[in-house]
């Protein structure tokens, strides 16, 4: 049934009543209240969200809504967004359970740009807000269009290799809400140091939207030789981050060592000496490459020193041994640990026992004492000086003998 409200203010009570054939009755209570209709006087719209000129994100929901208190009954209450594009939508706005005064909707901010909002409110008495108003933008994050491709690359011995990158960025929301300081490179392959630069600077504007980027960065003697990943970056106005890893260039594997000192000597011997080591040892060996020399990949050719008086006269290279590791100075006999090392061939290249040396960094302190470090040091020693000699000058210069050669490979 329908009830027409009283003109008179108060609060009313109700009583329902309900029976059935067998004398079974029920009864309930309830009540309302009638109070003064305002004959004047628009709904007081407050707590408008979102603020006037928030900026968001887009493809984000963000809420559309108002308080609305008015004397007398909200009828409807409705929000026409303008979009970027132009076209206008009448949206009712929903007052939930609980919600109390607040009406509101979520909108997909799914068309980037500038967007303004007409609230109106009225009641059952046509009293009406339409002044309340708000607007707000959709930002568009920035997009990485293009990085530059790469050729493969080979580092340089004992130093640095320049490698240059460009790269594309579009905003949609314009070339000006593009942060040209938060533009940065960053290449990286599993296991090694990434190689970074925060620096990269703006080349050109290209369009209204797009800034065309470029920076380097350094390659290491010592980066590993694999596939390296690419990776550019860049954020807006607003924070937005993007990057793009799409890109990749090829580190080429490179051998290489330099060493020192390229002569080794020993004092003047007795003949039938034994286990006696040279005076100017180690030969140092560095590995200036991005190679790793494995145990076997370094290698001592000797040639049988020649005597420089009696030419017809030759130590055997047999004579000699090598080894990375020594004893302490001043060692004599079979406490001298390079005399018992690999013994070598004439004209023969001999794997050095134990000996490696790891692509690394060759400015670390003490590298002497890193294991498995980028630098190798060798010890000679001549176990036995041979009785069948003569006492004169033995060296590698002569007609038909060598120098020694070291390898790694």
């Amino acid at each position: 049934m329908s009830y027409i409200i009283p003109l008179s203010t108060g609060t009313y009570n109700v009583s329902f009543f309900a029976n059935d054939t067998t004398g079974n009755s029920i009864r309930v209570l309830t009540n309302f209240t009638v109070i003064a209709a305002a004959t004047d006087g628009a709904p007081n719209v407050t707590n408008i969200t979102p603020r006037v000129n928030t900026i968001f994100n887009a493809s984000q929901f963000i809420e559309i809504g108002v308080n609305i208190t008015s004397a007398g009954i909200i009828q409807n209450v409705t929000a026409n967004v303008s979009f970027p594009n132009g076209s206008t939508i009448l949206y009712y706005l929903q007052n939930g359970t609980n919600y109390g005064t607040r009406f509101n909707m979520s909108l997909l901010l799914d068309v980037i740009g500038n967007y303004n909002v007409t609230f109106f409110a009225n009641d059952t008495n046509n009293n009406l807000n339409s002044t309340e108003k708000t607007n707000f933008t959709v930002n568009s994050a920035p997009q990485i269009v293009f990085v530059s491709t790469v050729p493969s690359q080979t580092i340089t011995e004992a130093g640095t290799t320049q490698v240059n990158f460009s790269f594309l960025v579009y905003d949609e929301n314009g070339a000006e809400d593009i942060v040209n300081a938060t533009a940065q490179l960053r290449v990286n392959l599993t296991g090694e140091t990434d190689r970074t630069n925060s620096s990269c600077h703006p080349l050109a504007v290209t369009s209204t939207n797009t800034v065309n980027y470029t920076c380097s960065i350094n390659i290491w003697y010592f980066d590993n030789a694999g596939n390296w990943t690419v990776n550019v970056s860049i954020k807006d106005r607003q924070s937005n981050y993007t990057e793009n890893s799409t890109r990749s260039f090829e580190l080429y594997s490179t051998t290489a060592m330099q060493m020192y000192p390229t002569s080794i000597t020993w004092p003047s011997l007795e003949l039938g000496t034994t286990n006696r080591t040279s005076n100017n040892d180690p030969l140092i060996i560095n590995n200036t490459g991005n190679k790793d020399i494995s145990v076997g990949s370094i290698t001592v050719t000797a040639y049988s020193p020649q005597g420089i008086f009696t030419t017809t006269e030759f130590i055997d290279a047999r004579n000699f041994t090598i080894s990375p590791i020594n004893s302490s100075p001043g060692c004599s006999g079979t406490a001298c640990i390079e005399c018992n090392g690999t013994t070598l061939l004439n004209q023969s290249a001999q794997p050095v026992i134990s000996a490696n040396i790891s692509a690394g960094n060759l400015t670390l302190n003490d590298l002497f004492n890193i294991t498995n470090g980028p630098q190798e040091t060798l010890f000679v020693c001549i176990p036995q000086v041979p009785t069948s000699i003569s006492r004169q000058t033995f060296a590698t210069n002569g007609t038909h003998t060598a120098p020694w050669i070291i390898s790694v490979s």
